[in-house]
């Protein structure tokens, strides 16, 4: 069986060290990520709807919406500059107030689930939940189809910034 030297006995990290040492409190990379104040979206960048599939009137992901929100989570780490909002909607099945809960609950699991992947991408600052239950239908929900359109998260990318 072959003998390797340990690392630290072959490579020369001086300059490395040298470099953090001398950086400071930007060695993290802190100064690199954007500084969010909590504001609101002034300046609209993109808005889409999102097909993330939840568990019959739950905040449950259903194993499928995991690949969405990967894909989701993505493109919002590529635009790491812009404020998030996720806009929670339903259908008009049940009570507005259950639709308003329930919709609620949908928006924060995402940000939730946002968070979760990188709480450094996704500080609290960044990113607003809003709940609109069945207020601002797609479609109509006198059919199925229209109902599931209606049943979506709503992605909202921007700046605090007017231009």
């Amino acid at each position: 069986m072959p003998s390797y030297y340990p690392v630290a006995d072959i490579l020369d990290t001086t300059l490395v060290k040298e470099l953090a040492a001398g950086a400071g409190s930007t060695a993290g990379g802190e100064a690199d990520l954007p500084k969010f104040t909590g504001e609101r979206i002034k300046q609209v960048v993109s808005r889409r709807s999102w097909d993330i599939k939840f568990a019959t009137g739950s905040a449950k992901f259903k194993p499928d919406a995991v690949a969405d929100l990967r894909v989701l989570f993505n493109d919002l780490v590529v635009a790491g500059g812009t404020i998030v909002e996720v806009h929670g909607h339903t259908d008009d099945q049940g009570s507005p107030e259950k639709n308003q809960r329930l919709s609620e609950e949908r928006a924060f699991a995402v940000k939730k689930w946002l968070q979760g992947q990188s709480e450094t991408s996704f500080p609290d600052a960044r990113i607003k939940v809003f709940a609109h239950g069945s207020t601002q239908p797609l479609d109509s929900n006198a059919t199925a189809s229209g109902r599931a359109k209606n049943r979506r998260v709503e992605i909202v990318l921007g700046t605090g910034t007017e231009s």
